[in-house]
């Protein structure tokens, strides 16, 4: 349960985001027997608590990256079946058929590897299928587990898959390090990392009309990665900037 008002704005973007993950994944995963899905809502017309994915003056919430990772024209995800099991999905939108190969990770929170499985798949244009699936006593479904997905190619954002709820996650929460550089008055270049799995990374600046390369997303240990902040509207500084986890 939330301590002050900062967690209960992150948990209730938390629940939101997930959800939103969780149902367009599934249908996505689906085609061609669903052929697409449109959520409510995009943005509010005044100020309000509500299930949008911008508010009122144009923030973007969380459920937003996390709606626009999973509509990416290629989605990797994973599936988990009612006997435990769990499978890899590939869904194509393109037109155009895809031949790559994909890192499966199974690792700790504090960054043991397990296990790792590179699998090199074909999908056709417009297809969607699973390429892997793995028995329950491989994955072990431990709470303190999770599975990565990671393309050797740009080709799809990574994902994972708990095993847990996220209340019911075994990990520390771990404060990622930010690396500030301004590249001009109206750009910063931000690289973050983190030393052992970092859940919902996010940036905060002050000011609606900045915007992010990317922003509420996961960092594996040892993970680097740069997010560009730009604002064609203002000048931004280092100090403007705050880092969020949780």
């Amino acid at each position: 349960m939330p301590k002050n008002l900062k967690e209960y704005i992150d948990y209730s973007m938390i629940a939101q985001a997930e959800g939103l993950k969780f149902g367009i994944e599934h249908f996505r995963r689906r085609k061609p027997h669903c052929s697409g899905t449109l959520f409510w809502q995009l943005n509010d017309c005044w100020p309000v608590l509500s299930w949008s994915v911008l508010d009122y003056y144009g923030f973007a919430k969380a459920g937003y990256y996390y709606v626009k990772r999973a509509y990416s024209p290629v989605l990797a995800s994973f599936k988990e079946l009612e006997d435990g099991d769990v499978e890899l999905w590939i869904t194509n939108d393109t037109l155009t058929e895809i031949e790559e190969t994909v890192t499966v990770r199974l690792r700790t929170f504090a960054g043991y590897t397990v296990w790792e499985e590179n699998i090199h798949f074909r999908i056709a244009a417009n297809g969607s299928r699973s390429i892997r699936r793995w028995e329950r006593a491989q994955v072990g479904s431990r709470p303190d587990h999770y599975l990565s997905v990671r393309p050797a190619e740009d080709l799809c954002p990574p994902n994972r898959l708990f095993f847990a709820a996220i209340k019911d996650l075994r990990r520390t929460p771990v404060r990622p390090e930010a690396t500030i550089t301004p590249s001009g008055d109206h750009e910063l270049q931000i690289n973050l990392r983190a030393s052992e799995y970092a859940h919902f990374v996010h940036l905060i600046l002050p000011d609606e009309a900045t915007r992010f390369s990317d922003n509420y997303f996961d960092l594996e240990p040892g993970e680097s990665r740069t997010i560009v902040v730009t604002n064609e509207q203002g000048n931004l500084a280092p100090e403007m900037v705050t880092v969020g986890w949780r």
